[in-house]
């Protein structure tokens, strides 16, 4: 007759899955924000309109229908990645302030044509950015301050 108890043989592999998953997870989401908010040095364009619909269409955000906009920081992704460090100020747990500033551009989609196409306004600034950190890297961009 089979034992009802706990199995600590099969406890074991699944804890070493769980945490090999969120550390997957956690790297994926460092390549993400480094693929959807870091643009340096930023791409050429004859406006800043046309910045944002170039960058919108790299990302894939303009199909079917034009996502409602991106964030793009203009520095290098080891600026951005002192953030989680000595270049950012701890707000809480994970979450980190820039104490430098970086230039930024927005993107905001304002219409869709009737062709279809996306067009978005663009807001180029210079701020901090807020940040949420995974293993010392920023893993999503809450919000430019």
């Amino acid at each position: 007759m089979a034992s009802r108890g706990p199995h600590p043989a099969l406890l074991l592999p699944l804890v070493l899955l769980a945490a090999s998953l969120a550390q997957l997870r956690e790297g994926t989401s460092y390549s993400q924000f480094l693929n959807q908010h870091i643009e340096f040095p930023k791409s050429s364009a004859s406006s800043d309109q046309n910045y944002c619909k170039l960058m919108m269409q790299r990302q894939g955000l303009t199909r079917p229908f034009g996502i409602t906009g991106d964030t793009f920081i203009q520095a290098p992704t080891n600026q951005v990645q002192g953030v989680c460090s000595s270049g950012g100020k701890r707000v809480r747990d994970n979450v980190y302030n820039s104490i430098a500033r970086f230039h930024i551009t927005t993107c905001r989609l304002t219409s869709i044509s009737p062709l279809g196409h996306c067009i978005y306004k663009a807001r180029v600034r210079t701020c901090r950015i807020h940040v949420t950190c995974a293993q010392g890297q920023p893993a999503h961009l809450d919000r430019v301050l």
